[in-house]
């Protein structure tokens, strides 16, 4: 899906609220750790060291705003990424951050295509204060 030109108010509160749902870290680290396969509620809060009712809460959001994916097998639940979709966006601002912070892309990664510096980005050192002529400083 695009973006319209003029989106609804409707279709501007979905994509918000799917902008809320990955907007804690908890829920980013989840995501990262599935990206790695299907895992079970236990094994994702030893990998994350969050409680286990925090980790359910996160997964219960993930699922209803359609990141993540579930099954049950006998006494288990299994999470799972609903698709790769949301790590075309993660993988864009992190590229975004890298080329700002300018720490480059990580090892066996190339810098992502579609994300160029700007003018004015956190990857440029921080001037220094000028000083006005005749004036002291300690």
């Amino acid at each position: 899906m695009t973006m319209q030109r003029d989106p609804t108010p409707e279709l501007l509160e979905l994509i918000a609220a799917r902008f809320r749902a990955i907007g804690d870290p908890a829920r980013v680290g989840l995501l990262g750790l599935l990206r790695g396969g299907e895992r079970t509620v236990s094994e994702l809060t030893s990998r994350c060291g969050l409680p286990q009712p925090s980790v359910s809460k996160h997964l219960r959001q993930l699922c209803a705003h359609g990141f993540v994916a579930r099954r049950r097998d006998g006494q288990f639940v299994y999470y799972r990424l609903a698709n790769r979709d949301a790590f075309r966006l993660c993988d864009l601002m992190c590229a975004r951050l890298r080329t700002e912070l300018g720490v480059g892309p990580p090892p066996g990664l190339t810098r992502h295509p579609g994300v160029r510096p700007t003018h004015g980005s956190a990857s440029r050192r921080p001037s220094r204060a000028r000083r006005s002529p005749g004036v002291a400083t300690r």
